[in-house]
């Protein structure tokens, strides 16, 4: 899963997910339009993330980290934000499992079918089977 994540512009996969940590010096710039911006948090309260310029200044806040996410994974559905802790925000996705048959195969007619622990593409109901 870790291959498709990658290929879909993630870091990692973890729990059915992908996910990849948003840059603390990439949210700033793109919410304001600024530029060498980056995002500090005064407290441990998530809430308190303000912007800094380059010379330290405080700018504004950050509000649209959901958007930053819709907006950077375009290609897979679900994308939400994750807040791992002070500070540490990311964009997440669940892995859909036939998409990966799909993707993986080059084949619009597989599905994701559990057959005991493992999951395995087949076709689907319906469909000649590959080959």
């Amino acid at each position: 899963m870790g291959g498709y994540c990658l290929e879909n512009g993630f870091e990692r996969y973890r729990q059915n997910r992908c996910s990849t940590e948003i840059p603390r010096e990439e949210i700033c710039d793109w919410e304001h339009g600024t530029k060498d911006s980056v995002l500090v948090y005064q407290s441990n309260d998530p809430d308190t993330g303000v912007c800094l310029d380059k010379k330290g200044k405080k700018t504004k806040g950050v509000a649209r980290m959901p958007d930053y996410c819709r907006e950077k994974f375009t290609k897979l559905p679900g994308i939400e934000l994750d807040h791992m802790g002070t500070g540490v925000y990311h964009c997440a996705a669940p892995v859909d499992m036939d998409l990966v048959c799909i993707e993986q195969h080059n084949d619009k007619t597989l599905r994701a079918v559990k057959q005991g622990k493992a999951l395995v593409c087949l076709p689907q109901s319906g469909t000649t089977p590959p080959g």
